[in-house]
């Protein structure tokens, strides 16, 4: 594994995924991978969720884990609660009432090589939510 050196960088390509959960879809969404040995460090510079549900606060978490299959014993990097909304709105096209809940973190973290991000939820959840990266590689 040789990590981008990151004053040296050379290439910076952008991504993005959206997701979504609605109980009967699933209860995870494998979000972003880095592959083993791929020269790459992605830097996650956004990820937002929503919860859709009209009625019930639902839970979910934002897992790492420690290679780039979504194999092995994952730690949680965020966890929270969102409060139930009064009116269904939509993340995506940017017509979310102001007075709804939820989560977004703009602190940038960064995922190395042979790692790999999942969101996980309730059976029941009804999710919606965006993550944007830049991949970063110094050759």
């Amino acid at each position: 594994m040789a990590h981008p050196n990151l004053v040296n960088v050379t290439n910076i390509v952008t991504g993005y995924i959206r997701f979504a959960t609605d109980g009967d879809q699933g209860t995870t969404e494998n979000l972003v991978s880095n592959a083993a040995s791929s020269g790459k460090l992605y830097r996650i510079t956004n990820f937002t969720v929503y919860n859709k549900d009209t009625s019930s606060s639902r839970a979910f978490q934002l897992l790492l884990f420690p290679q780039d299959d979504y194999a092995g014993t994952s730690e949680v990097i965020i966890e929270a609660q969102i409060a139930a909304q009064g009116q269904d709105g939509d993340v995506y096209g940017g017509n979310m009432p102001q007075t709804h809940t939820y989560i977004k973190a703009t602190h940038p973290f960064y995922l190395h090589e042979d790692r790999s991000l999942r969101f996980s939820c309730g059976a029941t959840d009804d999710f919606q939510g965006f993550m944007c990266w830049e991949e970063i590689t110094d050759a």
